[in-house]
């Protein structure tokens, strides 16, 4: 009933309304893994239990709640949450429309009804909204089976109630048809059946005046069975227009004279949400006090109108205000998710709770004198606290940020002796990798495996859209993916690549960037020493390395190009997660192949822009800031190394130019070469499918005409027809 009330509410169009959710990108949604989920947490039924990992501020209010109840010494019962995946959305449950269906398909005669639609266009809004929800079904589910006992299947009767039932779910989503009356034969039973269809389909075709009189009429009816739904769907269809002083008004006269106690608990309920209406500061704050009190009742329903309650507030300015005034858990939630590290200290100072402690700790400056008696405070939590490990991470932050990198490390390390779930666990990593100061730490640290993965494996065949790749794959953050792209010379690349201690699935992309960057860079020596073990870690790609290995030394720089047009994924810069999930020698339907030019496929200079863009996390980015990811360890020889590397690989071409270039030349030089028909091809491939500039036109052209100019006959030449702008 609760979700029903909140569709209610944007379908009058009333004067708080919650807005609709930011829209998402039509772009494809690729596989890619969650390291740090600052919008919920990765092991959300462990998280309901009280293994809270990690709070960001980012979680949605349904977690901070549980979490808030958690850290003051409440419990939850996960029995009493709902199954929705996303609370406070509307949720469409099949079985009871299912139910429904093969219910009505009992009576004979009757006609097929596939699909019901049961959403509504409010004229107002331009929006849809949920207008007939499962107890509608349920009800109608019931009320066949006992006529069919009462007349029999085959009673006309029955039939015509099926036909004005049908009628009532087709208004839910368009129209204005209404049942017409029961003929004068009918008996009593089958009249009153056909007053309240046609109340439903009055209110469900918004007529909700006529909806309210005919429902007060059934609950002036002694004789009809709907005699105590009738005044609790007259309060409905008042809050369907707007009207929630009148609607106050009957559901209070139910909840004093009502004889069931059924129906008094039922008025009660929705009395909560007109009092939301009509007072609604106060009633979140009811609703606060109920979701922290010691035994909650309703604990569900309760969590789901705080959440939109909140929602609705704060999209209004200084409404929220009002209601954290009032209650501790929202000006918790409010202060956790957008506060000041002066809010958050005072609040503290003034609580000494659990939850500011962690708010606390999360905006803590070093500058601020209450900073050390924080970082002792987070000492004095016990382990087995459900905020122990919040606290301890944001101590470990607080004391790097205040120079007690030391003190941070120690922190960090026994944390990370710890079992936690992968997303907090990641966090941990980061935060010391942040201060390590040797590159076997480095080493240690960067690899990180999933919490979670969203979007789907687009390359994995027959995958038909399901994740494909294996969740505890370790990969690579951000954090780990600018310091290999931006700071770690080619050499260093070549010898993580080499290291065992490294998981495979990371040594696999470091030796494809380093081998591809050697290439790219003119450096045939350090590709020859990174060759052999990208022939172990991508053994797809053996053949080609083995004949560039045995190439002659004036022949070895078109080899390797030849197995760069060949493998599409070959590049230049590490990536986060997963990496390219197509084929090493497979063209990716979303052009990830080869590589970019400098602006396109390799961070960019970390002195000028920001590093935090829109797909590093929030909790990710709070541990570093604003000051991107720094290698500690590195020697200024080292740095120089980098920097110099670093500027080549910006420098050079997009693969599909590279690639054009080498073949080219290397056509001019070598008119007889039997691969050229073949190479030329691939260039012509590779300007459609890679990245391209103002410059790869020509390239494309160029190819194209070489190639059907100088070998008009060959199946190279009839398979590229086109060349590309």
């Amino acid at each position: 009933m609760v979700r029903w009330l909140r569709a209610g509410l944007l379908a009058v169009g009333a004067a708080l309304v919650l807005s609709p959710p930011e829209a998402t990108s039509c772009g494809p949604d690729v596989l890619a893994p969650v390291y740090t989920d600052d919008k919920e947490p990765a092991a959300a039924d462990q998280f309901v239990r009280g293994d809270l990992g990690i709070l960001a501020p980012g979680f949605r209010h349904y977690y901070l709640a549980i979490a808030y109840r958690y850290l003051t010494g409440g419990t939850v019962d996960p029995k009493q949450l709902g199954p929705e995946s996303a609370p406070g959305e509307n949720q469409v449950a099949p079985p009871a429309e299912e139910a429904w269906r093969q219910s009505r398909s009992s009576v004979p005669g009757a006609p097929d009804v596939n699909y019901i639609n049961r959403y509504r266009d409010n004229p107002e809004t331009h929006d849809y909204y949920l207008n007939c929800y499962d107890d509608a079904f349920v009800t109608a589910t019931a009320t066949l089976r006992a006529r069919v006992a009462k007349y029999g299947v085959k009673s006309e009767i029955v039939r015509d109630w099926l036909n004005a039932q049908d009628t009532v779910f087709a208004d839910c989503s368009e129209g204005k048809t209404i049942p017409a009356a029961a003929p004068p034969t009918a008996d009593a039973l089958a009249r009153a059946d056909r007053n309240y269809q046609i109340a439903c389909a009055h209110f469900y075709t918004t007529q909700f005046e006529a909806a309210k009189t005919e429902f007060l009429a059934i609950g002036n009816d002694a004789s009809s069975p709907w005699l105590e739904l009738g005044p609790y769907l007259a309060a409905r269809a008042m809050i369907r227009a707007g009207a929630f002083e009148d609607a106050e008004r009957q559901l209070k006269s139910i909840v004093e004279n009502a004889p069931a106690p059924a129906a008094r608990e039922r008025a009660r309920r929705l009395i909560g949400f007109v009092e939301t209406k009509l007072h609604p500061v106060q009633r979140m704050t009811e609703l606060a006090r109920e979701i922290t009190a010691p035994h909650p009742a309703d604990f569900w329903p309760t969590i789901q109108d705080y959440i939109w309650l909140y929602d609705v507030l704060a999209s209004h300015e200084g409404e929220l205000d009002k209601a954290a005034a009032n209650d501790d858990l929202t000006d918790w939630i409010q202060t956790f998710q957008g506060g000041t590290t002066q809010r958050a200290s005072d609040r503290w100072q003034a609580k000494h709770s659990t939850p500011w402690l962690i708010a606390a700790l999360y905006y803590a400056s070093p500058d601020d004198p209450a900073t050390p008696k924080l970082i002792a405070a987070a000492d004095q939590i016990p382990s087995r606290d459900p905020g122990y490990l919040s606290a301890q991470y944001y101590a470990a932050l607080t004391l790097e940020n205040s120079g007690h990198t030391d003190a941070a490390r120690q922190r960090l390390n026994r944390l990370l002796e710890g079992k936690w779930p992968e997303n907090a666990r990641n966090l941990l990593l980061a935060a010391r990798m942040k201060i390590d100061t040797t590159w076997q730490d480095f080493l240690r640290d960067v690899p990180r495996r999933p919490g979670a993965q969203t979007g789907y494996d687009y390359a994995a065949e027959g995958s038909k859209g399901e994740p494909a790749s294996d969740l505890h794959t370790p990969g690579v953050d951000f954090d780990g993916a600018l310091i290999f792209n931006r700071q770690i010379p080619l050499n260093m690349l070549a010898a993580a690549a080499k290291d065992s201690s490294v998981p495979a699935s990371i040594r696999r992309q470091l030796s494809v960037v380093a081998w591809t960057r050697a290439v790219v860079l003119g450096r045939m020596e350090a590709a020859l020493d990174i060759s052999p073990i990208l022939a172990s870690l991508v053994p797809l790609l053996a053949p080609d390395l083995h004949a560039f290995e045995s190439a002659p030394a004036d022949a070895r720089g078109f080899a390797a190009v030849w197995a760069m047009l060949h493998n599409p994924g070959l590049g230049v810069a590490m990536e986060t997660g997963f990496g390219r999930l197509t084929a090493m020698n497979r063209i990716d339907t979303f052009r990830d192949n080869w590589w970019c030019s400098h602006s396109k496929s390799v961070p960019p200079p970390t002195e000028s822009l920001s590093w935090i863009t829109p797909e590093v996390s929030a909790a990710l980015g709070h541990v570093y800031g604003e000051k991107p990811p720094q290698a500690l360890f590195l020697t200024q020889d080292q740095k120089r190394a980098a920097e110099a590397d670093t500027k080549a690989v910006d420098a050079a071409p997009a693969g599909p130019n590279f690639l054009a270039e080498r073949t080219l030349a290397w056509a001019n030089a070598h008119p007889d070469d039997p691969r050229l028909p073949e190479a030329l091809h691939l260039v012509v491939r590779a300007t459609r499918y890679g990245c391209t500039d103002d410059r790869t036109q020509q390239y494309s052209r160029r190819a194209f005409d070489l190639l059907h100019r100088r070998f008009p006959a060959s199946q190279w030449t009839k398979k590229t027809p086109y060349w590309f702008q």
